[in-house]
C-alpha cells in the first residue's frame, strides 16, 4: 500500500486498502477537488473590500482574484483577471457601479455581475438590471447569503433579496399598464407554461413535440408580446400580473403569498433564468 501523505491524497488514502479502489470519500475530501469559483469584488469602501475579500476567500469554494476601490481600476484589472463573478458597488467614487457594468459587458467581459448594495429603490435597480447585472443583493451583516448568491449566480441563477424582488415585481406592472400587449396564442401560452416549471428549450421541445428552433421562433414572439426580454421577466409576468389582468395569463398566481419573494430571504431565479441555448 502506498504510504498515506498530507492533504487531500491522504485523504483518500486513509479510506482505501489493498484489496481494491477508494471506497467513499468525505465530502469535504470531495470539496478538494472542485475548481473555485473566481470573484472580482468592487466597492468604494476600503474596509468594506477588506471585509468582503475575507468573507470570500474563507468560504471553501470561492477565492477573489481582483479587488477594486474604483470603476477606474475595476475596468482596467477585471478583463485581465477573468473572474467568473463581479461582486458590484453602487457607490464608487468616479464612474458608478451601473456605469462600470456597462463598460465592462461592452468591453465583452464574460463575469456575471451581482450588484451588491444599500439602495433598493426602483431606479437604481431597473438600470443595473438594464445595465446586465444578473443578480441584486442588499447589504446585511450576515454575509452568508452573499455567498450563496455567487453560487447561485454561477448556477445559473437570478439570485436577489426579497425586497428587490417586489421591486422588481411592481416595475413590471408598471410597464404592464402603460402597455397594450396582444393575446398570447394558446401555442406561446403553452410554452410560457412550460417556463415556469423550470424547462430549457430542448425540453418544452420533447414535451410539446416541436423543434428546437420553433421554441425559439415562439419565445420571441412572447417576449414581444409582453414587452420583456428575459425569460425571467416573462414568467414574472405570467405568475404576477398586474391588477388589471395579464393578457393570456389564465391562471395567474401569487409567489409572494407562496413566500418566495418574502421579506429577509435571496429569491434565487435559478431555473427561471436558464440560458436560451
Amino acid at each position: 500500500m502506498v504510504a498515506a501523505r498530507t492533504g487531500s491524497r491522504a485523504a483518500i488514502l486513509r479510506h482505501s486498502d489493498h484489496r481494491g479502489p477508494v471506497t467513499s470519500i468525505p465530502s469535504k475530501s470531495m470539496n478538494l477537488f472542485r475548481m473555485p469559483i473566481d470573484v472580482a469584488i468592487v466597492d468604494g469602501n476600503a474596509a468594506t473590500l477588506f471585509e468582503l475579500r475575507q468573507i470570500i476567500d474563507q468560504s471553501g469554494d470561492l477565492r477573489c482574484v481582483c479587488a477594486s476601490t474604483s470603476g477606474e481600476d475595476a475596468l482596467e484589472r477585471i478583463p485581465r483577471a477573468r473572474p467568473q463573478v463581479i461582486i458590484m458597488g453602487l457607490g464608487l467614487p468616479g464612474i458608478c457601479g451601473i456605469e462600470c457594468t456597462v463598460m465592462l459587458k461592452r468591453a465583452r467581459v464574460e463575469a456575471q455581475v451581482l450588484i451588491y448594495t444599500s439602495q433598493s429603490a426602483e431606479e437604481p435597480v431597473g438600470r443595473a438590471f438594464q445595465a446586465g447585472a444578473g443578480g441584486y443583493l442588499l447589504k446585511r451583516r450576515d454575509h452568508v447569503e452573499l455567498v450563496q448568491a455567487v453560487r447561485d449566480l454561477v448556477g445559473g441563477g437570478a439570485p436577489m433579496t426579497g425586497a428587490v424582488a417586489r421591486t422588481v415585481v411592481r416595475s413590471l406592472w408598471k410597464a404592464d399598464a402603460g402597455n397594450s400587449q396582444e393575446i398570447l396564442s394558446r401555442r406561446e401560452e403553452e410554452i410560457l407554461s412550460c417556463l415556469t416549471s423550470g424547462l430549457v428549450n430542448k425540453e418544452i421541445g420533447d414535451r410539446l413535440s416541436i423543434s428546437y428552433n420553433t421554441v425559439r421562433h415562439h419565445l420571441k414572439n412572447i417576449y414581444t408580446k409582453l414587452g420583456v426580454r428575459t425569460r425571467t421577466e416573462a414568467v414574472i409576468k405570467y405568475l404576477c400580473p398586474s391588477p388589471s389582468d395579464l393578457p393570456g395569463s389564465r391562471r395567474p398566481v401569487d409567489l409572494r403569498a407562496q413566500g418566495t419573494f418574502g421579506s429577509g430571504s435571496v429569491a434565487s431565479l435559478t431555473t427561471l433564468e436558464k440560458q436560451m441555448k
